[in-house]
């Protein structure tokens, strides 16, 4: 078993050795142009491993290619660019969809002012980050412009500092 690359109108699949469980050839059809579709088939294929898709972006999109996600279902993928192309790292085939992810991720805390006001030691501090569609890939979180760690709960969106006890 070897890997597999292919490049053919203006799309990209890269599939690692032993991905596929057996052969079986593919149907490929990228309509993202007219119909923001990318269509790889059959979609009933396990997957042992990522695939790498990559496609030209489509010209109405180069200015917020950064922004472009694939979504198929409830998986949204984003992308990693290289020049005018977009590529993703897919878990699965099928119908996948071009959108756009332009509203910015939502963070707040479960504190209002006046309980911060009131607590005189704090021993962490916790944001609660939600967005609509692809998720935060991450973070950095500063304290009086200074980087702390902090721990992030993918389960329950939380963003927690812990802060020393000195």
């Amino acid at each position: 078993k070897r890997d597999f690359k292919s490049a053919k109108k203006n799309t990209q699949i890269d599939i690692p050795a032993n991905t596929l469980y057996y052969s079986s050839p593919l149907f490929i059809e990228n309509s993202l142009k007219t119909d923001g579709k990318l269509s790889i088939l059959p979609a009933s294929l396990n997957l042992g491993a990522k695939v790498k898709v990559g496609f030209l972006v489509p010209e109405e999109f180069l200015r917020i290619k950064e922004k472009l996600v694939l979504k198929i279902g409830n998986l949204v993928y984003t992308p990693f660019i290289t020049g005018d192309s977009a590529f993703y790292s897919v878990y699965s085939f099928g119908h996948f969809q071009l959108a756009t992810d332009t509203v910015p991720p939502k963070i707040k805390t479960h504190l209002t002012v006046k309980k911060i006001k009131r607590i005189k030691k704090f021993e962490s501090f916790s944001f609660v980050l939600q967005d609509n569609l692809s998720g935060v890939a991450n973070y950095h979180l500063y304290v009086n412009d200074t980087w702390v760690l902090a721990e992030f709960d993918a389960k329950s969106n939380l963003l927690t500092c812990f802060f020393d006890a000195s």
